[in-house]
């Protein structure tokens, strides 16, 4: 658990990709501030349960994977070269800065649910609103879904559903090419 701000930065690999380092955890994290993770060219693999980042999340390497949080996600800068996969027990999944993924781009905002008809936990929304962002192939499950991209997009699947009696928005928009 950490007050303030994180930064984790590994060193490029010195004897090529099969020493590549990588950010992986053991136990949840838990950061007050900004966390910015930085793999270079490994990748980011945070999935252990209670995990909370509570400020802004940067991310930058080959391919990252964040779950096992309750809480709300913002990304600020992310910058991979592979694939992004988020997931998310009832929280939002916002950006404040672009999201640029070279592969497939997973967000997922989901429900906690005894049985069918009994949630404990309502999933949340997906809004990647920055028009800078470039996401690659998408999946995306949330509430209200808005995303915009600054080139065309590319839809593997979108579910934005009702929860309860609500209205569930979904917003695609390409500023781009």
């Amino acid at each position: 658990s950490f007050g303030g701000s994180v930064s984790v930065n590994t060193p490029m690999p010195p004897l090529g990709p099969a020493l590549t380092p990588a950010i992986i955890q053991s136990t949840g994290v838990s950061v007050l501030g900004n966390t910015t993770l930085n793999a270079n060219t490994g990748d980011i693999t945070l999935l252990s349960g209670g995990n909370r980042f509570a400020g802004e999340l940067s991310l930058s390497g080959n391919n990252a994977s964040i779950g096992g949080t309750t809480a709300d996600l913002t990304l600020n800068t992310v910058t991979l070269t592979g694939n992004l996969s988020l997931t998310t027990l009832g929280g939002d999944i916002t950006d404040t800065g672009p999201v640029t993924v070279a592969g497939a781009t997973s967000l997922i905002s989901t429900e906690l649910c005894f049985f069918p008809g009994f949630c404990v936990i309502p999933p949340g929304d997906v809004i990647l609103d920055d028009p800078a962002n470039q996401l690659g192939t998408l999946t995306v499950r949330g509430v209200g879904v808005t995303i915009v991209e600054n080139d065309d997009i590319d839809v593997a699947s979108i579910q934005a559903s009702a929860f309860g009696p609500t209205f569930s928005p979904l917003t695609l928009t390409s500023t781009g090419n």
